[in-house]
């Protein structure tokens, strides 16, 4: 078999995605800020619904939008629909990229799922990260370094916590530290509850 030809990416496809995602920005910190309000109304369809979605027909313009309920907001994205943004022109930005920029993708996958992926792992003698790399690298083959994995720990409300596979850059060689992190923040809320927790040691250690 050939190997696959490494992916890449037209420069037109990373703009599109940057103007977009900063158009949604603007307008999260606008909801945030109370500069604009999210009507109870659909645009379209004139319904009321309990949350309304901003479509934008020009990116260019990040706080012009049209408030509209899930369906609606599927429907006008359709091919030859009016205000699909693909058939309106767009403001031009100042919106750059380098081919040497990150984006950070944070993904929770369920722990019967993690458990095997770390068996799997644990079968080739390497981390949860590396065998997660060379999956992605077999679907989208890059550079090797483009790609690295760290675990996060994300603190939940009710004080428990979310194991979350976070990309990044350049820190496979700190996951002793961030599991011994993890025993710290147990024994941690081991005291906070002032009682104690059977077993958990035990599974802390067979689990990571």
């Amino acid at each position: 078999m050939f190997p696959a030809p490494k992916y890449k990416i037209n420069n037109d496809e990373c703009l599109e995605f940057k103007r977009k995602a900063a158009a949604r920005r603007d307008v999260a910190a606008a909801l945030k800020e109370g500069k604009i309000k999210r009507p109870v109304q659909c645009d379209l369809c004139t319904l009321e619904h309990s949350k309304l979605e901003a479509h934008h027909v020009d990116y260019g313009k990040p706080l012009c939008v049209y408030w509209l309920c899930s369906t609606c907001h599927g429907v006008v994205h359709k091919k030859n629909h009016p205000l699909n943004p693909n058939n309106n022109s767009q403001t031009g930005t100042f919106i750059s990229w380098r081919r040497d920029e990150n984006h950070t993708v944070s993904f929770a996958i369920p722990f019967e799922n993690f458990i095997l992926i770390k068996k799997l792992a644990e079968e080739q003698e390497i981390t949860v990260p590396k065998f997660l790399r060379g999956i992605i690298l077999k679907q989208f083959p890059v550079d090797d370094d483009q790609i690295n994995f760290d675990f996060k720990t994300k603190r939940n409300h009710d004080n428990t916590q979310d194991d979350q596979i976070q990309g990044t850059q350049n820190l496979d060689q700190n996951q002793d530290a961030l599991l011994q992190q993890k025993r710290q923040k147990l024994q941690e809320l081991r005291r906070a509850w002032h009682r104690d927790v059977p077993g958990v040691e035990e599974l802390l250690h067979q689990v990571l």
